[in-house]
């Protein structure tokens, strides 16, 4: 408390800085705004919109460019079911792929920390039908920041193998709070793809 002061003095500030705090936890999406939903803006000026479809099912756009969009859906916001590029005349066919799970995505299990999951799944890539492993673990509890927000978040740590050949790993970060995960780095062949993020919002 700056010294002369008095208490009225700081009773006005104590409250500005309430105000401010409050409004500031408030540009951070909630729970509640994965409804209608919630964008990601990465470095390079893409973005990517999650939004949940039912209780189990989430949706993200991830944008390719002023007129195209990647099309993704996950059961639990984590598992991925389809792909598919999306323009503005409508989904391109052959752009589609499906992974195949032996479980209904409500049976899916939930993304708790310290667990994981390993099951067979067929994988169709542009009408191929290709059989692979999927090996999921879940690490323990972090905290992110992306802008200005911080959440508490599930590490995710993917492995695709063909043939008991390890084929792509994948890292992702899983928001219990927003229920849905977003990439954070790709690994196929001696490649890997990473991906930074800037901002976190609420669609309007």
């Amino acid at each position: 408390m700056t010294r002369g002061m008095g208490l009225a003095g700081a009773l006005v500030l104590m409250a500005a800085v309430t105000v401010t705090s409050a409004a500031g936890a408030a540009a951070c999406p909630q729970a509640e705004d994965i409804a209608r939903g919630v964008r990601l803006t990465l470095t390079d000026g893409e973005t990517e919109v999650f939004r949940a479809t039912s209780e189990v099912l989430v949706e993200s756009r991830l944008s390719q460019g002023a007129d195209t969009a990647t099309r993704f859906t996950y059961a639990r916001g984590v598992y991925l079911l389809e792909s598919i590029d999306v323009t503005a005349a409508g989904p391109l066919p052959d752009t589609r792929s499906t992974f195949a799970l032996p479980v209904l995505p409500a049976e899916t299990p939930e993304p708790l920390p310290g667990h994981g999951w390993g099951v067979r799944m067929v994988a169709t890539y542009s009408g191929e039908l290709v059989t692979e492993m999927l090996g999921i673990r879940f690490g323990t509890e972090e905290e992110v920041v992306i802008g200005d927000c911080r959440y508490t978040a599930v590490p995710v740590e993917q492995r695709i193998y063909e043939d008991g050949e390890l084929v792509a790993r994948e890292t992702r970060s899983y928001l219990p709070e927003l229920g849905f995960s977003y990439a954070v780095a790709w690994y196929e062949d001696d490649n890997v793809d990473r991906y930074e993020y800037v901002s976190i919002e609420a669609v309007d």
